[in-house]
């Protein structure tokens, strides 16, 4: 079996590479962070909610605490 040689990287396919994995650590902090975040106020009852509640008929006009 004959192995392939490799060549060295150069100088553009470092930075690309280095680039690609920054990225990808960054992209991997967020998630890890969003989801200590969740975690985090998922018992909350003063947290506000992105979506308005499902049982409501027209957002401007609800009486909940939080609404509005």
């Amino acid at each position: 079996m004959n192995a392939t040689p490799t060549q060295p990287t150069n100088r553009r396919g470092f930075f690309i590479s280095a680039a690609r994995t920054v990225a990808l650590v960054a992209m991997a902090a967020f998630a890890v962070w969003q989801e200590t975040k969740r975690r985090r106020l998922a018992d909350d009852r003063n947290c506000i909610k992105v979506l308005s509640c499902s049982d409501c008929v027209e957002f401007g006009r609800c009486s909940k605490s939080k609404a509005g």
